[in-house]
């Protein structure tokens, strides 16, 4: 098994890291080179997916509606999706960007607040350029 170096409880930052998701499992750990429990790296896997947080918002419940995507969709994409960057808020926050069974879902900073969705392969609108 690779070992990731932030899940080894043998440097400083990998006992920070399981000291902040597990207590119980930093404190007994010892100063060989031992990979983290399973259970701290999959605590987000365990989790049901209809119990992963989100908040809609009006704008992103109406992008839904429009575009058929159930709310445990966008659950499912936090979950198991690909996380990566988005571009940020019109204020200059932080935004992520969810991609996972063709949804794409955007989210605020803390990943719990939903900004926007859609699927990439379906418009709803047909878009036209203007002649110049």
């Amino acid at each position: 098994m690779k070992k990731h170096p932030e899940a080894t409880t043998g440097n400083a930052a990998g006992k920070a890291l399981l000291q902040k998701m597990n207590p119980s499992a930093a404190a007994s750990s010892t100063s060989d080179s031992t990979t983290a429990p399973s259970s701290v790296l999959t605590k987000l896997d365990e989790l049901a997916t209809s119990a992963v947080s989100l908040v809609s918002h009006t704008h992103g419940r109406e992008r839904r509606e429009e575009r058929k995507i159930e709310k445990r969709e966008l659950q499912a994409a936090v979950k198991h999706g690909k996380k990566e960057a988005a571009n940020p808020g019109r204020d200059g926050s932080k935004r992520f960007k969810y991609t996972h069974k063709g949804v794409v879902y955007i989210t605020d900073e803390t990943s719990k607040h939903e900004i926007t969705s859609w699927r990439p392969w379906c418009s709803t609108r047909s878009w036209s350029r203007a002649s110049t």
